[in-house]
């Protein structure tokens, strides 16, 4: 995304992605990756066969999520939240415990706040005073997009199992920590943006 930003061709974005094509068919091809880490990938797509061992996160999250329905059970009364049906809920599968207590309502406000979040860093991307200031701002509303999508993603199965965390709800110092330098540095780039409201002549 910051290449693409930064003004590289169709042709040399074009290269990169043939150049990681060709890396990945290498590691299979000389056996660097592992089956058991190619059925983890693979198993979201037919969770009914795994639906015990590799799916299984999968499946107890849809089902986690499907049961919140419109309105959601209710703060802490989700069945399977409290059941622990889904392992790991705190960080990985955050999401999960939205959905099932807050419903389909709850997860679109969730949703809705991110979205706030990253059109406001695209705006400080915007006003940016410096092509280095716009430059890193735009890689951090990509990185925290990027974030959200993969795991919100393989909470109801469009994406596999990955352990990506979703930025400020799964628990764990680290993740919190780098994307609060990350909007640090967002908000850094905004209060040196172009023209401050004193430098305003109106």
């Amino acid at each position: 995304v910051m290449l693409f930003a930064a003004g590289s061709t169709l042709r040399q974005l074009g290269f990169i992605a043939l150049a990681a094509i060709v890396g990945t068919v290498g590691l299979f091809q000389l056996n660097l990756i592992k089956e058991y880490q190619v059925d983890r990938l693979t198993a979201f797509i037919d969770p009914a066969a795994h639906s015990l061992s590799l799916s299984y996160n999968q499946v107890q999250s849809e089902i986690a999520i499907g049961s919140g329905g419109l309105f959601g059970k209710g703060l802490f009364e989700g069945s399977q939240t409290n059941l622990q049906f889904v392992p790991v809920q705190a960080s990985d599968f955050i999401f999960t415990a939205v959905g099932e207590q807050f419903g389909f309502i709850g997860s679109v406000v969730v949703l809705a706040l991110f979205g706030v979040l990253l059109f406001r860093l695209l705006m400080i991307a915007r006003s940016a005073r410096s092509r280095f200031s716009y430059l890193v701002v735009t890689g951090i509303a990509a990185m925290l997009a990027f974030h959200m999508f993969v795991n919100i993603g393989m909470t109801i199965r469009v994406m596999p199992v990955t352990g990506l965390p979703l930025p400020f709800m799964s628990s764990g110092g680290t993740v919190f920590v780098a994307m609060s330098a990350a909007l640090g540095l967002a908000h850094s780039a905004w209060i040196r943006r172009n023209m401050t409201l004193a430098e305003r002549p109106d």
